[in-house]
């Protein structure tokens, strides 16, 4: 299968069925990503008109004035999107996949029948005067041809193409793998950049709060209500928040930062911004261990993987047994002697047939026999070594998912609602003067805190499900999913 039908095939399959969504996605506002081989306004406009070359110009020097150009405005990308820039765009994807091209090299090097070989001369040519009384020779022309047919005989051409081929099945299961991670990356940055943003308009809305409490506490002081030590307070708390709101835009600048490359785009492309929302409504109840591990040995194409090289390499040690076979080889063709001028009869046209073959007395390739001896039983302990890593990763993600899962469903909704009535009712008290500003400035920070923690259970949830998708290898379309409705 060629590179390119195989990306498609994988991002038809992938986009968008291969990702979890909460009413029609969890973060595309219910939007599906445009079908796979549609225009994508993602990637068009890419790329601008390189400016011209800076030359330096005098004070007295008039020239035209350039025209302003408004600065383009950035794209907005839901998880479809990015999962589908991901698959078709992403560079370490794209290279991994170069291998299959080149197992499908390996392949067609192998079936290639050996070629014949021509042996052409001209011998037994007299340096000196000869004749029917002074013989030498006679000259002697030769065309002689090489067919080797060991490949034949011992079946070396088929158990190359044996081994090949699975070479290419290898490779196939490799990119898929890769492919599972760099789309995994992808959701848990977009879910890191969607965190940071909103954590982002938290940090602005609790400056402009501060602010607000600021102005309150101006007028107090100014009426007699409140001494001069609250006004230094409340403007400390404001210069925090300020650094507050300057640090979590610098984050999400940074989760962008993350998210560019994996959708194969570089700092000039084109901006975007994510759109998504973090609710979560219901939480399907998580898989047991066994029946995630069992899902995972159907559908990771790493374990795919190891048990094609597994194959591959019994495969591998047929060939390398077949190739210490003799090299044989069937030899034909013509002599023409020139012998009139020599020894007075006609010149002769003859026919030549012969048999060339080695004699593996001592070399029957007993070091790659050995060899490919060893490779087998490396990917052998490989295969077991990796599935003792996939069922602590599922193991780990189980956990994640649990304990992520009770946060949303019983943590979050009480708490977040206490302290937003604590935060408006302490509020309205100081107003009037019935409540402290510490104790304000208290009660706004609860409610601060408790929303960014709503905010991080809210997307640790999200990548925790994500990531038992991934562990599962159900981040590739080749299965069922731990989804929620």
């Amino acid at each position: 299968m060629h590179i390119r039908r195989f990306i498609t095939l994988a991002a038809a399959c992938l986009t968008p069925a291969g990702c979890a969504h909460l009413d029609g996605g969890p973060g595309d506002g219910g939007s599906a990503a445009p079908p796979v081989g549609a225009t994508d306004p993602l990637r068009t406009a890419n790329f601008v008109d390189a400016p011209g070359p800076i030359t330096a110009r005098g004070s007295d020097e008039v020239g035209p004035v350039p025209a302003k150009v408004a600065p383009a405005q950035p794209t907005i990308m839901t998880l479809p999107q990015a999962v589908q820039e991901t698959v078709l765009a992403n560079l370490r994807v794209r290279a991994k996949g170069e291998k299959i091209a080149q197992a499908e090299a390996d392949f067609t090097t192998a079936s290639l029948i050996p070629n014949a070989q021509l042996f052409a001369d001209y011998q037994l040519v007299p340096l000196q005067h000869t004749d029917i009384n002074n013989q030498a020779g006679p000259p002697q022309w030769d065309a002689l041809v090489t067919v080797p047919i060991d490949w034949l005989l011992f079946g070396k051409r088929v158990a190359a193409m044996a081994a090949t081929n699975l070479g290419v099945d290898v490779a196939q299961a490799d990119f898929a793998d890769v492919l599972r991670k760099a789309i995994s990356d992808t959701v848990q940055a977009w879910y890191d950049l969607l965190q940071a943003r909103e954590l982002a308009a938290l940090a602005q809305e609790d400056l402009t709060d501060l602010e607000r409490i600021e102005e309150i506490t101006k007028k107090q002081v100014d009426l007699g209500g409140a001494g001069s030590a609250e006004r230094d307070r409340v403007r400390l708390a404001v210069l925090d928040a300020r650094r507050e709101a300057r640090q979590r835009a610098a984050a999400a600048a940074a989760a962008k930062a993350k998210l560019r490359p994996l959708l194969g785009r570089s700092a000039p492309d084109a901006d975007f911004e994510v759109r998504g929302v973090l609710t979560v409504k219901t939480a399907v109840p998580a898989p047991t261990l066994e029946e995630a591990v069992a899902l995972a040995e159907r559908q990771r194409p790493d374990l795919l993987s190891d048990r094609r090289a597994i194959a591959q390499g019994r495969a591998g040690v047929a060939r390398e047994l077949a190739l210490g076979k003799p090299q044989v080889s069937i030899q034909t063709g013509l002599n023409y002697q020139v012998q009139r001028r020599i020894t007075g009869f006609p010149d002769a046209t003859l026919f030549a047939i012969g048999l060339n073959t080695t004699l593996p007395f001592t070399d029957r390739n007993q070091g790659n026999v050995a060899k490919a001896g060893s490779l087998l039983r490396q990917s052998e302990l490989t295969y077991k070594a990796d599935l003792a890593d996939v069922r602590s990763e599922i193991e780990q993600a189980l956990t994640a998912y649990r304990t992520a899962t009770i946060a949303v469903t019983e943590d979050d909704p009480s708490t977040l609602e206490v302290a937003k009535n604590l935060r408006d009712k302490t509020e309205a008290a100081y107003k009037v003067g019935g409540r402290r500003l510490l104790e304000l400035l208290d009660a706004q920070r609860a409610y601060r805190d408790r929303v960014r923690a709503s905010v991080s259970n809210s997307t640790d949830f999200w990548q925790s499900l994500y990531k038992l998708n991934a562990a599962t290898g159900s981040l590739r379309g080749a299965g069922p999913e731990i989804t929620n409705p």
